[in-house]
């Protein structure tokens, strides 16, 4: 067992990420600088610690029961002895710290002893980020919903891929048929036509904004003169991803 935690310490000192080594106890039995510094403890005060005083409580039993499958995974002979989770940990100073964890369980030594070697990466400022995202993604429906206009989404096939509620009872259909359809399926026939130089213009990068009046044809068939104007949503590479299509009912013809 000795010689296995000096080579296990040699090896994981200088790597770049948190690394811990744990005895088949749970307690930690060589720690890196780098996990020391990401869960704000000495590196010597982890040394014995056991690796479940430093999950959060409310995430132990869903570690231990892993942790515990993995080494019986391993114990067995089996491929796999590996698993990874994003979880919340307790650092020395008593804050949350979510950290991406992956673990992979060694086999038995010839002393019969397995250890579980466990990476950590800093995962708080992407979840940061995913909640801030979450946040910006509720509002915007929100805001869709609780529009004056009847705003719809549309791929650059003119697939219609979002329509809010407005959007739904102007034209008669449920969000689930109209993702069925294209925006020609629901334009009057003879206004097809009104809107593809500017379409392929904005396929093109070389126009942002279109807005013209066409009839929409509903779902009961009766027809609908509306003001429509379709913005390019693009992305990085400056590619047209959507089109957002605000349409403004002038009455039914």
């Amino acid at each position: 067992m000795p010689s296995t935690i000096a080579a296990l310490t040699i090896a994981v000192e200088h790597a770049p990420v948190g690394v811990g080594v744990c005895d088949q106890d749970g307690n930690f039995v060589v720690v890196n600088g780098y996990l020391a510094r990401l869960l704000s403890y000495d590196q010597d005060a982890l040394l014995g610690k056991s690796f479940m005083t430093v999950i959060h409580p409310d995430e132990q039993a869903g570690v231990a029961a892993r942790v515990g499958n993995a080494m019986r995974t391993a114990a067995e002979g089996n491929d796999r002895a590996s698993d990874e989770n994003e979880v919340r940990c307790i650092d020395g100073q008593g804050r949350t710290v979510w950290v991406h964890l992956t673990w992979t369980t060694t086999a038995p030594d010839e002393d019969g002893w397995q250890y579980t070697v466990v990476h950590a990466a800093d995962y708080s400022r992407r979840r940061v980020a995913e909640d801030e995202l979450l946040e910006v993604r509720q509002l915007l429906h929100v805001a869709l919903e609780k529009s004056a206009f009847a705003i719809a989404i549309s791929d650059m096939s003119k697939r219609i891929t979002f329509a809010n509620q407005q959007f739904c009872d102007l034209l008669g259909y449920t969000l689930s048929e109209l993702t069925r359809l294209t925006f020609p399926d629901i334009t009057h026939p003879d206004d097809r036509n009104k809107s593809v130089d500017a379409f392929e213009q904005m396929l093109l990068g070389k126009l942002d904004r279109h807005q013209t009046m066409k009839r929409f044809v509903r779902k009961d068939g009766r027809q609908i003169y509306c003001r429509r104007v379709a913005i390019a949503a693009r992305g990085r590479d400056g590619i047209p991803r959507s089109n957002i299509i605000f349409v403004e009912s002038m009455g039914l013809v």
